[in-house]
């Protein structure tokens, strides 16, 4: 219980992970001089506990979505049931794996005027799930003035840019969601230059995908967006009466999370389930981040081997999510818990 207790306790410092992105390690920790090894391989050190024959810290890769939502006054009759959607999307369990960013326009920063700039975003990169971060920030911006959708998008664009090469991705996703109202600063030929923008992102480096949700049948203008940003075709919402749970879903299939509670093993590292190698959440390798192996998955803590590929592990729900928000884990060989281990002195990832 005590190991549940410190390994959800993670869960409030999503924002710090987010922000910092995959912690890196050599496995080259220096430890104490041994002077016996067990019957076990494992070795012991002058304080008696038990060193890793070998160690390894594994990125976890994630998957960046930038949200540009519309909040002109043309939003209006839908935006209880937009904001519904994308409550229900952000607390999602499902969504674990994300780090998202939220722009709405107008805003604070660009509250309207065809020359306003949109590139900082109202919530920076952020693990999900996490609903109260963003609903907050939702509820805090009614519909209102008006903001040019061209340059929401391209600001957007440039912040998922910037976001992606800071995290080292090599893609991005950016889900667009408009009252289709015609953009004024560009005139009949908005949806030709938010096209034109799209294009832009999709070909760029790294590359930008942009999906395109609508809240009024614009017929096939909205899909030529989408094309051009290399998602196909866009999604309209007209209806309602379901359109909460329509963009809920229509979220879902967009950005579908990286798979990141299976986890490849590297060579030497076969002997999890048999008591002869340990696995810790983040880079560090204390108690608190221990996951003991567990054949059910009880309680939501620790892992199992991968039923279909023997070199393949499966983390449970809690210690993935706990993972995720790390962004990576540690394999040790040759001490199989997280009470026999010698510390590692460069750890950052105390609870």
């Amino acid at each position: 219980m005590q190991r549940l207790t410190a390994l959800t306790s993670l869960l409030p410092f999503a924002l710090l992970t987010a922000c910092a992105g995959p912690t890196e390690g050599t496995g080259e920790d220096e430890a104490p001089v041994t002077h016996q090894r067990e019957k076990t391989g494992r070795t012991v050190s002058d304080t008696g506990v038990c060193e890793p024959t070998s160690s390894t810290v594994i990125p976890l890769d994630s998957k960046l979505v930038v949200f540009a939502v519309d909040r002109t006054e043309a939003m209006a009759p839908s935006w209880e049931s937009v904001k519904g959607g994308l409550n229900a999307f952000f607390g999602d369990e499902g969504t674990t794996g994300i780090q998202a960013s939220l722009h709405v326009f107008p805003n604070s920063r660009a509250n309207e005027g065809c020359s306003a700039s949109y590139a900082i975003p109202q919530v920076h990169p952020y693990a999900l799930p996490n609903d109260a971060l963003f609903a907050r920030v939702l509820a805090a911006n009614d519909p209102g003035n008006s903001a040019s959708s061209t340059a929401a998008l391209a600001g957007a664009i440039e912040n998922a840019r910037t976001q992606a090469i800071a995290l080292e991705k090599s893609t991005a996703e950016i889900i667009f969601v408009t009252s289709g109202a015609a953009d004024t600063c560009v005139g009949s030929s908005y949806w030709s230059a938010l096209a034109d923008e799209a294009k832009a992102a999709f070909q760029g480096t790294p590359s930008i995908r942009v999906h395109v949700i609508a809240t009024s049948d614009v017929g096939d203008a909205a899909n030529e967006v989408a094309k051009a940003g290399g998602t196909e075709k866009a999604v309209t919402l007209a209806d309602d009466t379901s359109r909460a749970a329509d963009l809920r879903g229509a979220l879902s299939s967009m950005a579908t999370p990286a798979e990141r509670c299976f986890v490849d093993l590297p060579e030497g590292f076969g002997a999890l389930a048999e008591g002869r190698s340990s696995l810790f959440i983040g880079s560090s390798q204390d108690e608190a981040s221990f996951a003991p192996y567990s054949a059910t998955c009880e309680n939501g803590v620790g892992y199992r081997l991968d039923a279909s590929n023997e070199h393949r592990i499966e983390l449970c729900r809690t210690s993935c999510a706990g993972a995720n928000l790390r962004g990576s884990i540690r394999l040790n060989s040759g001490c199989a818990t997280g009470t026999d281990i010698v510390p590692t002195e460069d750890s950052t990832d105390s609870f």
